[in-house]
């Protein structure tokens, strides 16, 4: 419950809850099997799937001998029957990739919601058991907050490792690859990942303070809905119901402050280096 209601959190302390929420998996060690198997067939996929257009630019419409390990299945090949070939190829690799691409979102959506559950469980069962004093001094509306909204990091957090597996190992083989082909253009396209990197870093640490202290007046905002909810009968009878939605309406508007506070030219010029 800490990790929910605390504030900005370093390198670090990301990795220790990092490491803190990975038992989770060990109920899924299945699905987790699967979520691993499935992202490298999507890589080996995504590496071969541009070969087909290759062979028909290079090798059927330029006359080019095919690369040397396809030699022994297409060197024979008159252009006619090389296109056939490319085609059909081009065709079912672009069916499995998007079959890979559905097992991938349905292992996904299986793991994630089943860690979710079951770190919102802890937390509800932790919430329970909570001394007094610390129920007195942060509001029920927030720990509704944090059950319901927070818990969800946690699935998102594990389900993080797997696109970023993906995309690195996919980085690395088109790397592999554009050295094997020419060594000037892959070091030319290597040259702005380290910028591409270093911007993404930099403005995504100065988001995140505005984004963290979004989601704690969005908790606030929870706790006014709920103690206005939970004394519906008392507001009613002493007539305060725009007094509770006018408390309503300034948490609100101060929700909104953080947001506009962020300069339009870094998102654009954010927007632009992506």
């Amino acid at each position: 419950m800490a990790i929910l209601l605390a504030p900005a959190a370093g390198d670090a302390q990301l990795m220790g809850v990092l490491l803190r929420v990975l038992p989770y998996l060990k109920p899924y060690t299945m699905l987790a099997v699967s979520s691993v198997v499935v992202t490298l067939l999507a890589v080996g996929v995504g590496l071969v799937l541009p070969w087909p257009l290759k062979i028909v630019i290079d090798s059927v419409l330029g006359g080019r001998t095919p690369p040397s390990w396809l030699v022994p299945w297409l060197g024979t090949m008159d252009p006619a029957a090389m296109l056939v070939v490319a085609v059909v190829s081009g065709l079912v690799l672009s069916l499995l990739s998007n079959a890979l691409a559905v097992a991938t979102s349905y292992v996904k959506t299986r793991l994630e919601q089943g860690v979710i559950l079951d770190f919102r469980s802890d937390l509800f069962h932790h919430a329970e058991r909570l001394s007094v004093a610390f129920r007195d001094h942060v509001s029920t509306g927030r720990l509704v907050y944090a059950i319901n909204f927070e818990a969800v990091a946690a699935g998102h957090l594990i389900m993080a490792l797997q696109p970023l597996a993906q995309g690195a190992l996919t980085v690395i083989g088109m790397v592999w690859i554009m050295f094997q082909i020419d060594p000037i253009i892959a070091v030319l396209a290597v040259t702005v990942v380290p910028f591409l990197y270093a911007a993404i870093g930099y403005y995504s640490n100065y988001i995140q303070p505005r984004l963290l202290q979004v989601k704690g007046m969005e908790a606030d905002a929870l706790s006014i809905v709920h103690d206005a909810m939970a004394m519906v009968p008392i507001v009613s009878a002493f007539g305060r119901e725009e007094h509770e939605l006018s408390r309503f309406r300034r948490q609100g508007t101060e929700t909104l402050r953080p947001v506009s506070a962020s300069r339009p030219g870094r998102r654009s010029s954010l927007s632009a280096s992506t």
